[in-house]
């Protein structure tokens, strides 16, 4: 016999098992790249309070995602967001970020807001536990209150500030000797006291625009040059 007829069956014989073996191997690398895509869950809501009081400038938030699955330990933070106000009032926005694969299918995940003073001082916290929902899907928490700190100084709980809801805009009065110091949208303006038919008037030139606030008991008139604002409830 031909000696390359004698070894044709065998090269056949070695090309399907290399064959088969390509075959058997390929589908394996599949799932791999498939586990290795993220499912992205976004968690979204806004953090407020009940007091009015207007928070020092270094004021900052941190809302975090926690493990709390195991009771008497403490819960492993998955995400966490730091916002620093900057002369922004509440409320605000927060958002969350978290693989939907990390979260187990009989876990149990909360949200936890506070915000310190800049310098670790505690100054307000969420004081109930908001349950996150498991799955791929986003979840809007909507507005969670945060308690004041019992322990806070009193200087840090009020020191006679006093903020107005003006619409969607927060207006924050320090009080003074004839004068007030008003904050809107992180700026400051001091006005004196004008003299008024009623109420008490602050009003000042400013930049070339006059700047006024006139308070009525639990209201109260803005106006910042040429814009007027809706009516400012305390």
């Amino acid at each position: 016999m031909h000696p390359l007829k004698s070894a044709l069956p065998m090269l056949i014989l070695f090309g399907g098992l290399a064959a088969c073996t390509e075959a058997t191997n390929t589908p394996s690398e599949a799932p791999d790249s498939a586990e290795a895509q993220a499912e992205m869950k976004e968690i979204i809501g806004q953090i407020s309070y009940r007091e009015r009081i207007a928070l020092r400038p270094g004021a900052v938030a941190e809302i975090e995602l926690q493990d709390i699955s195991i009771a008497d330990r403490a819960a492993p933070v998955l995400e966490r967001q730091t916002i620093e106000f900057d002369g922004q009032q509440v409320p605000v926005s927060f958002k969350l970020n978290v693989d939907s694969n990390e979260l187990e299918p009989r876990g149990r995940y909360s949200v936890r807001a506070v915000i310190n003073d800049g310098s670790d001082r505690l100054l307000f916290t969420t004081d109930t536990t908001h349950l996150v929902e498991l799955g791929p899907e986003n979840v809007d928490l909507g507005l969670l209150i945060l308690r004041q700190n019992a322990t806070a100084p009193e200087g840090e709980k009020s020191d006679g500030m006093r903020v107005y809801s003006c619409g969607d805009t927060n207006a924050a009065i320090m009080p003074g000797e004839d004068m007030i110091q008003l904050k809107v949208d992180g700026v400051s303006y001091d006005l004196p006291r004008v003299p008024s038919a009623s109420g008490e008037k602050y009003q000042a030139d400013i930049d070339a625009q006059t700047v006024m606030f006139w308070s009525k008991g639990e209201t109260a008139l803005l106006k910042i040059g040429e814009t007027s604002y809706p009516e400012c409830r305390s």
